[in-house]
């Protein structure tokens, strides 16, 4: 199941990736044949969007590790103790 999981994330990543290079380069040619306004909006907004994906991953995995800290205590700072080596 855990292998799935990593497999499902990088293969959203490759998409991700594919579509954002898509979009700036679709933007790119558009603004190079002369339709400025709708390439600068197109590349814009694939770059925000790249942008406002980062920082809600960003934020879910900061609260994530908040929650966790939490659940687990923290180790003690008390050793255990050792067995007796006298036998």
């Amino acid at each position: 199941m855990i292998s799935a999981d990593v497999s499902n994330s990088k293969l959203g990543l490759w998409l991700g990736f594919i579509l954002s290079l898509a979009a700036i380069l679709g933007g790119t040619v558009l603004v190079a044949l002369g339709h400025d306004s709708a390439g600068a909006t197109i590349a814009t907004a694939a770059v925000a969007t790249l942008a406002g994906v980062f920082v809600y991953g960003s934020k879910t995995r900061s609260k994530e590790r908040q929650e966790k800290a939490l659940v687990v205590p923290p180790p003690s700072s008390q050793e255990t103790p050792d067995r007796d080596e006298s036998d």
